[in-house]
């Protein structure tokens, strides 16, 4: 029965990482796709890069998958002011993605892949 559980645990932690790299690269990509004032599209393709890259890490060295949340949290703080949004649909956005890109990265066992 334990082996069942460990195997459902790296299975939703593989998922979650899957999920992190998804969330890292449309970040990243949706840079690109519309409009964003200068800061913004900086930090946007910047921090999907980190995440997607360090979610992908995060399957080989577990303790790449806080990199993500502390990307997540950054995100969160620079459409609270640190940064300056001129479209609020925009910072919808990266504040949606920075909370699923936080939920992804706490999905799993520390131990787990």
């Amino acid at each position: 029965m334990q082996a069942i559980e460990t195997t459902r645990d790296a299975r939703s932690a593989l998922l979650a990482r899957g999920a992190g790299v998804a969330l890292g690269l449309w970040l990243f990509a949706s840079a690109f796709l519309w409009p964003h004032q200068g800061n913004v599209r900086y930090d946007d393709w910047l921090c999907g890069l980190f995440a997607a890259s360090s979610a992908l890490a995060a399957l080989w060295a577990p303790a790449f998958r806080e990199v993500p949340a502390f990307i997540a949290v950054w995100l969160a703080a620079a459409v609270a002011g640190v940064l300056r949004y001129r479209s609020s649909a925009t910072g919808l956005h990266d504040l949606v993605l920075a909370g699923a890109m936080l939920l992804a990265s706490q999905i799993g066992e520390r131990g787990a892949p």
